[in-house]
């Protein structure tokens, strides 16, 4: 009975430890990966989805979601001490939630890859680390950034035929030495609408698309396809191969080309070029306040407008303009002072013509109507009224300009008369018609 009564206390003493032990792990600060899966719902078999709501949770270790898993997180504050892998086309969602990294082994807070895909829509994404945290997309995967802030120093990594979606998101780290932004490598897209981003580094291949957005640095390099519409940046680099279209927009601060790059600003407001090597800049409707080309540098501009322009070495700056006649017409910038002075001197010259020639028959008229006053020119510009329509003309005409009647003159005092009156008075004007009858018949 005695050791039946010991073998009582050390089990029930035992079990109060072991229950001990799993309240003091409960209540503490940090929750282990366990939680996570009891907070799973419906976490039987292939493609099932995980949600994480309306809670506050901390996960330190690593986390993956695969197998064409969804894990979610929503209207939720989450504080990932480690890393998440979403590989195996699963998805994972940050929805209305606040999430922050911090990432234990490297700045990997998030990695994407065989086509999984990350939807974060208004949420905040927190960097808490003294260096930057990243998110990594690769292999085909897809991310998609909504209506959402990055907070602290973030960056976006795209790889391998990747694609990122921004739209109306912030990404600014409050850092001026440090920028959050996303970066492109490969054969990687991106497209970026209505957003803020202190700055995109598009690299090789890559395929960037940019409107309506605030980007503070833009550097590109590579066989890159990059179009900027109706935005505002702050600096643009380019370096080997790249291609950067820039339409209806402002550089605040300058743009600086060098090697073999290529940019053309389209209805556009550029602060400051510098364009070294075998560099290609091309204005069309665009003004630009300074212009530096070195090199061979080549810049044109086409109906557009230029402050000062220097040129070193070999560097051409040509401009030019589209008239009607002759279509586009280009010329050397050291040119223009010669031809504007030239067109302002030939404008000068017409407008005196013109001046000089209307002074000069105004002058005339004036003298003619002078002249036509005196008993000289009165004898000299007789004028008679035309029978028919009662208009005057020069005595010395024989038809009438206004009615076109061929007018006759009296065979003695020499008045024009017309076809019937010369015919019913005998070629006689009916005054000098009546004192020939008088003369012909005698008075008795």
């Amino acid at each position: 009975m005695k050791n039946m009564h010991t073998h009582k206390v050390v089990i029930t003493s035992m079990l109060l430890v072991l229950f001990g032990s799993t309240i003091f792990q409960s209540c503490q600060s940090v929750d282990t990966s366990a939680v996570i899966y009891d907070l799973r719902f419906d976490a039987t078999g292939f493609g099932t989805t995980f949600v994480t709501q309306h809670q506050n949770v901390t996960y330190e270790g690593d986390l993956f979601v695969n197998n064409n898993e969804t894990f979610a997180i929503q209207d939720s504050e989450f504080y990932m001490k480690g890393k998440i892998t979403v590989q195996d086309t699963s998805t994972l969602i940050i929805r209305k939630s606040e999430f922050t990294a911090f990432p234990l082994e490297d700045q990997r807070a998030i990695v994407l890859e065989d086509q999984a895909e990350l939807i974060v829509e208004n949420s905040t994404l927190i960097s808490n680390k003294s260096f930057f945290c990243e998110i990594v997309v690769q292999n085909d995967a897809v991310l998609n950034i909504s209506h959402s802030e990055l907070q602290n120093w973030w960056e976006v990594g795209s790889f391998d035929e990747a694609e990122i979606h921004v739209n109306n998101s912030t990404f600014t780290s409050g850092d001026i030495y440090h920028d959050s932004g996303i970066g492109t490598f490969g054969t990687s897209s991106v497209t970026v609408e209505d957003s803020t981003i202190d700055g995109v580094w598009i690299w090789d291949d890559s395929t960037v698309s940019i409107k309506n957005s605030v980007i503070g640095r833009a550097r590109v390099g590579g066989v890159t396809n990059v179009n900027i519409t109706d935005s505002k940046i702050e600096i643009i680099n380019t370096g080997v191969r790249a291609s950067v279209i820039v339409r209806n927009s402002t550089v605040t601060w300058r743009a600086e080309l060098s090697f073999d790059s290529s940019v053309r600003f389209i209805e556009s407001s550029v602060a400051n070029v510098e364009a070294y090597g075998n560099s290609s800049v091309r204005f069309t409707m665009s003004s630009v306040a300074k212009i530096e080309a070195h090199g061979n540098a080549n810049i044109m501009l086409i109906d557009s407008h230029a402050g000062t322009i220097e040129t070193y070495d070999d560097a051409t700056v040509l401009v030019g303009w589209h008239l009607p006649l002759s279509g586009l017409v280009t010329m050397d910038h050291t040119w223009v002072p010669i031809i504007r002075a030239i067109i302002i001197i030939t404008l000068i010259a017409i407008i005196i013509a013109v001046l000089v020639f209307f002074f000069r028959k105004r002058r005339a008229k004036q003298d003619q109507r002078k002249r036509a006053r005196t008993p000289e020119a009165k004898n000299i510009y007789r004028t008679v009224v035309c029978p028919s329509c009662k208009k005057r003309f020069p005595e010395e005409h024989n038809q009438c300009p206004w009615c076109g009647k061929i007018l006759l003159k009296c065979k003695r005092c020499g008045k024009h008369i017309s076809s019937l009156e010369a015919e019913r008075y005998k070629n006689y004007c009916i005054e000098c018609y009546r004192q020939w009858l008088q003369e012909k018949t005698p008075f008795f």
